[in-house]
């Protein structure tokens, strides 16, 4: 078996961002309350978003999500493949997606639904 596939065998698809998650992220317990997450859902349903974003930058393949503690809002954190394609191709593609995004913001779109019908696009 390559590493490639060795790889993405230890990964799981997040039905919440699309995202891909290592399957060796869970469970996971939070060490402020020591509250225990068995899987990817009960870590989304059981924690909350941070007021001023949830996401940061790894290595070149890593994307880090932090979440809040339901019961004693301690910040958590997981971590994410990063699937960008950096290839000028890639790098067109998200530049032309922001230009849209930014017309439907721009002329009365809620941000969520602008999203949500780029999406579509795909």
């Amino acid at each position: 078996m390559s590493a490639v596939k060795k790889e993405s065998s230890h990964l799981q698809n997040c039905v919440e961002t699309g995202r891909q998650f290592h399957l060796d992220e869970f469970p996971k317990k939070c060490s402020c309350c020591k509250k225990e997450f068995l899987n990817r859902e009960s870590f989304w349903e059981e924690t909350e978003a941070l007021v001023h974003g949830n996401y940061s930058r790894g290595t070149k393949s890593s994307v880090f999500e932090y979440r809040n503690c339901t019961d004693c809002k301690s910040t958590l954190v997981t971590k994410f493949v990063d699937e960008r394609d950096l290839s000028t191709e890639g790098l067109e593609k998200r530049a032309q997606w922001g230009k849209q995004f930014e017309f439907l913001v721009s002329n009365g779109v809620d941000p969520d639904r602008a999203k949500s019908i780029l999406e579509k696009k795909k």
